[in-house]
């Protein structure tokens, strides 16, 4: 099953305006960049549909999420509750989207990582459908790639 960067985009519009009541809008990007980013979140879908959803976020766009989450202000909270926070946002956009596939599916648990230098995702081996989401004044990226060979629909 394919899924249409149309629909990818509604379901994380959909997604942030239930959980901050904010609209966010894609921006355009050069073919084959990736936007700044210092945290990545990473689940695996497994099932009739196999892939990866990956929410990359600068840092500023991370702890904006996590105060909003927690109900705190900036500075006031700890590296560990904003890698929380990140993962958290993966996991519920990757819910969001497993509701959208050929069943049974199921998420595994979402890995959360700092971004090391140099470091980007690797979609080497097949074209992943990717959106540059402007939230505000900043911006995060959502990047869903299905594993060749994946069956479904």
């Amino acid at each position: 099953m394919d899924i249409a960067r149309e629909d990818l985009m509604a379901l994380v519009d959909q997604t942030w305006q239930t959980l901050f009541g904010d609209p966010i809008s894609e921006a355009e990007t050069e073919v084959g960049t990736i936007p700044s980013w210092d945290i990545r979140s990473r689940i695996e879908i497994r099932g009739a549909w196999q892939g990866t959803v990956t929410v990359l976020f600068p840092s500023e766009t991370a702890e904006q999420i996590a105060c909003r989450m927690l109900e705190a202000k900036p500075g006031e909270l700890a590296a560990e509750e904003i890698l929380d926070a990140a993962g958290e946002m993966a996991n519920i956009l990757a819910g969001n989207l497993k509701s959208m596939l050929p069943q049974p599916s199921s998420l595994g648990l979402p890995v959360v990582s700092s971004k090391e230098a140099g470091e980007n995702p690797d979609f080497s081996d097949n074209e992943p459908l990717s959106l540059f989401c402007v939230w505000g004044e900043t911006h995060f990226s959502v990047i869903i790639r299905v594993e060749s060979g994946a069956t479904g629909g």
